[in-house]
């Protein structure tokens, strides 16, 4: 609309100390923070208080790729201890004579993918 309010300090509007924002009535948090109940803030204090403290939005997130992603699942003290135990089962069964499967190493790294594989799909 054409319509634009006189320019207020927002420095200027204040609540009274100790008098939480929830026990306030609309108009009075709306004044308090240096703007009108029917017009909003002016064109000139939008354009300070956006000079002073940006736009309003999130910071772009830190995209981590999935190879990442796959290897932090590795990196749990949990998932340590179970491959030093498929190391110690299979230094184990070595030591046996190596004469069937590694049952209980081949099981135990089944876990650890299968989790590390869900983990990796939740993230």
């Amino acid at each position: 609309m054409g319509v634009v309010a006189e320019p207020v300090d927002a420095t200027e509007h204040r609540t009274p100390p100790g008098t939480p924002w929830w026990a306030l009535a609309h108009p009075d948090v709306v004044s308090s923070l240096g703007a009108d109940v029917n017009r909003g803030l002016s064109r000139a204090e939008a354009a300070h208080r956006l000079a002073l403290v940006g736009p309003n939005e999130l910071p772009e997130a830190h995209r981590v790729g999935p190879w990442r992603r796959l290897g932090r699942q590795f990196a749990d003290p949990l998932v340590g201890l179970l491959l030093g135990a498929i190391a110690l089962s299979l230094l184990a069964w070595w030591a046996d004579g190596a004469k069937e499967l590694p049952v209980e190493a081949i099981v135990i790294a089944v876990i650890v993918l299968a989790n590390s594989l869900i983990g990796w799909w939740q993230e």
